[in-house]
């Protein structure tokens, strides 16, 4: 088998992986940005009093066939795959580091609390977390368990939807939804008039309120999205993958990766553009099956491309991956800064051809940021609070691994 590396496959394979998580900062990133822009949330009328029709519809197929939902999958993956590494590290000490591990998940969930309640309630940090409390009920497991079960949390939609989805919706809508709005127009004295017109108001008592109801909304978004067993899935199939690759002492096989590349492409992309083209939500047939299986071709394309001894790619993204949660963290920032109505006040006001390039531009900043910290750092600062807090007077060793970057 052929197979990438050479004297050093460890670091490689660990600079691979930072640069794949860098790349999959970059999807999330223009994934949210229509949420910060408020573009996803505007009908299409208004969409079209932005932007010419072939500007709207050109970029409504690029999101829901090439990004929505895809990064997400990739960057839950590769936090399976982190935890994975990191467990390995526990079961080598003899099960003595879980303790490590529970309080490090219980740091996260505070970071993404924090994150959802105070910049946006978009945040996936709490969900991350709460999958990985229980992450190490799986750790014994075997790597193609570990693949079926994955697959099968990935795919249960596929049932859960037509049993269950009208219920769910039915209750997340009277109860989640609606009690949010309702607070949301008792809290301001306001009707509510919709999510858009919501972010746009430049008046703080509504700002501070929608980020009051931000937890509630997040909640319903989740359930509604069968976000829980997707993540979940994900998670477990990234566990299986860094067993596979990156725990076995060997490179990064080319042959494995080309194949998982060209599988996830040939299965992913024709469903992901049917969904493109017909629509349906997160939760229709041709995105539940298309998103993950495209996810993991894109993830194998790019280890193929950036696991390559000297690999330019790899250097200009490794450093955004190695400090993964700074950056996450500073697009939301940067988004609810520039866009919400009390801030920059562009949300409702520009489409695609504006927010892309916004967003393009302040990733290439974020690329040269992180290059030249972690010339000077051995860790992003929100890495070092995040390991700070978690051995905090206990007296550990504060320097940074890639591979705890997840």
């Amino acid at each position: 088998m052929s197979e990438v590396g050479g004297s050093t496959p460890g670091n490689e394979r660990i600079v691979a992986l930072d640069a794949l998580r860098g790349f999959a900062l970059l999807g999330i990133f223009l994934a949210n940005i229509g949420f910060f822009s408020a573009w996803v949330l505007m009908n299409h009328d208004q969409q079209l009093a932005l932007a010419p029709a072939w500007v709207v519809e050109s970029w409504h197929g690029i999101e829901l066939g090439l990004i929505e939902a895809k990064f997400y999958s990739l960057f839950s993956m590769l936090f399976g795959a982190g935890f994975a590494l990191q467990l390995d590290r526990i079961d080598r000490r003899g099960g003595q580091g879980l303790a490590v591990f529970y309080r490090r998940m219980a740091l996260l969930l505070l970071i993404g609390l924090i994150h959802m309640i105070v910049v946006w309630l978009g945040d996936i940090l709490t969900l991350y977390a709460l999958m990985g409390f229980i992450l190490p009920l799986f750790r014994k497991l075997s790597e193609k368990a570990l693949l079926v079960l994955g697959a099968l949390l990935v795919f249960s939609p596929l049932l859960l939807v037509p049993l269950f989805d009208a219920q769910l919706s039915e209750w997340t809508g009277r109860t989640l939804w609606a009690g949010a709005f309702g607070w949301l127009s008792e809290q301001t004295g306001t009707p509510f008039m919709g999510p858009a017109e919501w972010i746009a108001r430049p008046d703080f008592g509504s700002y501070l309120a929608w980020h009051g109801a931000g937890p509630v909304l997040r909640l319903a978004n989740l359930l509604d999205g069968w976000r829980f067993p997707r993540v979940l899935g994900c998670m477990l199939l990234g566990m299986a993958f860094a067993r596979m690759l990156l725990l076995n002492g060997r490179p990064l096989p080319i042959a494995a990766l080309r194949n998982a590349a060209l599988g996830g492409f040939a299965i992913g992309m024709p469903f992901c553009l049917w969904f493109a083209v017909v629509g349906g939500g997160p939760n229709s047939v041709p995105a539940i099956i298309g998103t993950v299986p495209l996810a993991i071709g894109y993830g194998a394309a790019l280890l193929l491309w950036t696991s390559r001894p000297g690999s330019r790619l790899a250097a200009a993204l490794a450093p955004a991956g190695r400090m993964a949660l700074t950056l996450y963290i500073s697009q939301s920032v940067f988004g609810i800064l520039v866009f919400t109505g009390v801030w920059g006040g562009l949300a409702t006001k520009v489409s695609p051809s504006g927010f892309v390039p916004l967003a393009l531009a302040f990733y290439a900043l974020q690329l040269l940021f992180a290059r030249h910290y972690l010339a000077h750092h051995a860790q992003g600062p929100l890495e070092k609070l995040w390991r700070l807090g978690t051995y905090a007077g206990r007296g550990k060793a504060l320097s940074a691994r890639p591979a705890e970057a997840a």
